[in-house]
């Protein structure tokens, strides 16, 4: 933990910027733009005493990934998340991917930029919401095949009485079979060309027809992409 931090202090203190915008990269505008008629504007200043990595990194929800118009399978872990000290509503993160046996590890920054609270708050928590947040995650150049992720992700969130996060589930989406959706693009160190890229904890955003399970939280592959990587499990604790 102590050589993650470092390494990721170091890369922090060369790459500090203030994102203004939300990023434009593939569909990750569109993704930022939800319907926000039962939710408005708050803050983010509000959120620097609460710590996302928790929901983040959970590890009782899965991370599913696509990579490419074929959606070949992706898989994304989060190894070490965060806080930056001097701006709250950023983190810094050190984790690693995985396509078919290419395995790569990365660092690079999530930094909260948007927050949305309900109209109406669920009596079971203090304050819910989601958040808007611009990630860039830039994977070893040294390692094969390896190039940096750029996107959007939306997190909803809920607080305890307690001040302590978890994930809404209140019987409606979003719950907790529908967060942590990641929309951007990878882009090749080499060639400059860049892939869709899209993750999700426990589903997969904007995926269009990979998913063709009738129940919310279910996921089954459609036959036309399981050639795509599906067919097999990532062997177990592969970022190890």
């Amino acid at each position: 933990m102590k050589n993650t931090f470092i390494i990721l202090l170091f890369f922090f203190l060369f790459t500090k910027a203030t994102f203004a915008q939300v990023y434009d990269a593939g569909k990750s505008k569109e993704w930022s733009n939800v319907d926000n008629s039962e939710y408005k504007s708050e803050g983010i200043s509000t959120l620097k005493n609460l710590d996302f990595s928790k929901i983040w990194q959970d590890p009782n929800y899965n991370v599913l990934g696509i990579i490419g118009e074929n959606y070949q399978k992706l898989g994304v872990k989060y190894i070490s998340i965060i806080k930056d000290p001097e701006n709250p509503n950023t983190y810094l993160v050190y984790g690693k991917s995985i396509v078919k046996n290419n395995i790569c590890e990365f660092q690079g920054k999530i930094e909260i930029i948007q927050n949305y609270i309900p109209k109406e708050i669920n009596p079971r928590y203090k304050t819910s919401g989601f958040i808007i947040a611009n990630c860039i995650f830039y994977e070893n150049s040294l390692q094969n095949n390896s190039g940096y992720f750029k996107g959007v992700l939306r997190t909803y969130y809920g607080v305890n009485k307690d001040n302590s996060m978890e994930y809404p589930d209140d019987g409606d989406e979003p719950d907790s079979n529908y967060n942590n959706g990641f929309v951007g693009t990878w882009t090749d160190y080499k060639t400059k060309k860049s892939k869709l890229s899209h993750w999700g904890s426990d589903f997969i955003p904007m995926s269009t027809d990979l998913n063709v399970a009738q129940a919310i939280g279910d996921f089954i592959v459609n036959k036309k992409y399981q050639n795509n990587g599906w067919n097999t499990d990532f062997r177990k604790d592969w970022w190890k």
